[in-house]
């Protein structure tokens, strides 16, 4: 592939690359630049307006850059942010969004909220190889063996070196672990069991593809999560995350929430309005929000893409997959004139795009950027929409 010499990286891009410019005009791609690095990169990836590219050599370093962040920075698939000071990492995703939005009259940002950038993960996707722990390498299937994650809750990696000092593998395995706050932990490890395998330190269930053992959920102060639902990671951010998202919420609302999951938001929801009624396919899930035993919660297990609402609501809650809303959603919020919706999005584009559909309806209320992914590219923001007929 080609060679091109001092590039001036220019800007960040949504999933983390810095921009450059080449052969006049054409838009370049770099992963690990950010704005004011002077490289040489080689092209792996070209497109009709645009290419990827990877660097070779730096020239001149970013004023936005720090040193010595982590010996696997750069290498691993993770901390994509990981080698950009935290102030200007904030300052590139609250541009980012600012992008996103730009067509949005009068948009702004109400707040922007931080987190300690270490430590911070309550679970992880590990992979491990020959009695070692790691992740593969940024865009590749190439395992990197690691000694510790910067990110991960000490006791994470103190449990995840076990498991892999432990387990007999020949081949590479997919270990996810969760933990809650008292470092209690879940294993789902994608292996069939071994007879060696005990429970210890507080790791008080493991998934193998054939066989359960111990718990199979665990409680994370407000909610549960198990083997195979979906939980917010910012062990800081968890109750702040969840008071921000459901502030706008009253007591005389009847809420409908989108994709709830295992009761994140519904637990709260549940406490500042009238009735709530929950969707959520996953059926571990279901049964884990069912063991909140709230009292103005109904739940429906369904496919949000085949659901159809009949009764009427005051209020929306969404928290979709980076996919955003499905559309039968989008025509829903259009046919139901919602009082309120709360738009809980990890995806800025998707976000953009939704809110785009249906904005001769729903003015932009209040909008929080959340950093629930420091040393990372991914935004996490909380968008809150008002009715302008009301």
């Amino acid at each position: 592939m080609d060679t091109y010499n001092k590039i001036k990286i220019i800007d960040t891009a949504f999933g983390g690359y810095g921009v450059g410019k080449i052969n006049g005009n054409f838009t370049i791609f770099v992963p690990f630049t950010v704005e004011g690095d002077i490289i040489d990169a080689k092209i792996i990836k070209k497109k009709r307006s645009y290419c990827i590219g990877e660097v070779i050599k730096i020239h001149e370093k970013s004023q936005f850059r720090r040193e010595n962040y982590c010996e696997y920075n750069e290498n691993c698939g993770g901390c994509t942010f990981g080698f950009i000071k935290y102030e200007n990492q904030l300052i590139i995703k609250e541009k980012i969004v600012y992008n996103f939005f730009r067509k949005f009259k009068d948009f702004k940002i109400n707040d922007i909220i931080f987190s300690e950038p270490y430590r911070y993960r309550l679970r992880a996707k590990f992979r491990i190889y020959k009695n070692n722990f790691g992740f593969l390498k940024f865009k590749s299937s190439q395992f990197i063996p690691i000694n510790d994650c910067l990110i991960c809750k000490k006791t994470i990696i103190e449990k995840i070196n076990y498991i892999a000092k432990n387990l007999k593998d020949s081949n590479m395995i997919e270990c996810y672990i969760i933990e809650n706050e008292n470092n209690e932990a879940l294993l789902n490890i994608k292996e069939k069991f071994q007879n060696n395998f005990k429970l210890v330190d507080n790791i008080v269930g493991v998934k193998f593809k054939d066989k359960t053992i111990g718990e199979n959920f665990i409680k994370l102060k407000h909610f549960y999560a198990g083997f195979n639902t979906f939980s917010q990671s910012n062990t800081f951010l968890l109750t702040k995350f969840m008071k921000i998202a459901t502030n706008a919420i009253e007591q005389n609302d009847n809420v409908l929430e989108l994709y709830s999951g295992s009761g994140f938001f519904t637990s709260e929801i549940s406490k500042n309005c009238k009735a709530i009624t929950a969707v959520e396919e996953n059926k571990e899930a279901i049964n884990l929000l069912k063991k909140l035993n709230l009292k103005n919660l109904k739940i429906i297990q369904n496919r949000v893409e085949k659901l159809k609402i009949k009764d009427n609501f005051s209020l929306l809650f969404v928290d979709p997959p980076r996919a955003g809303l499905e559309k039968n959603v989008i025509k829903l919020i259009k046919e139901k004139n919602f009082e309120k919706i709360i738009y809980v999005s990890c995806n800025p584009s998707t976000l953009s795009r939704d809110l785009e559909l249906i904005k001769d309806n729903y003015k932009i209320e209040k909008f929080y950027l959340i950093d629930m992914f420091p040393n990372t590219h991914h935004i996490e923001t909380i968008a809150i929409l008002k009715n302008i007929k009301y």
